[in-house]
């Protein structure tokens, strides 16, 4: 927990896994669901897309991009300063941050 500043989970399973190795509520505070970051309540977990056929990925890969534009706005208001969403490419699950100091992000999948 201490190497990272948030710690991204794919659905409440992750959070519970997660969340039984916190130390302490600040821990706590670092994990989230990706889906918390949507512009919409539709979801609230990132489906697995395997059981969803070509369909499936396209639906995850539609979500993630949503959800990291709402990760970038929610950093941007956290630490009051602009990170452009076109630092980020989706297709690759690449986030690219250039602040004034190190911005430690862990996304499991």
């Amino acid at each position: 927990f201490e190497k990272f500043d948030y710690i991204i989970v794919m659905d409440d399973s992750n959070v519970s896994n997660i969340l039984a190795l916190a130390k302490n509520q600040q821990d706590h505070l670092k994990v989230s669901k990706m889906t918390d970051y949507s512009s919409s309540d539709k979801f609230d977990h990132i489906p697995d897309p395997y059981y969803g056929g070509s369909q499936g990925f396209e639906l995850v890969m539609d979500l993630l991009d949503d959800c990291c534009n709402g990760l970038l706005k929610s950093i941007n208001h956290d630490f009051n300063y602009f990170i452009s969403t076109q630092s980020f490419q989706s297709q690759n699950f690449i986030l690219r941050i250039q602040t004034q100091f190190p911005l430690r992000i862990q996304v499991l999948l």
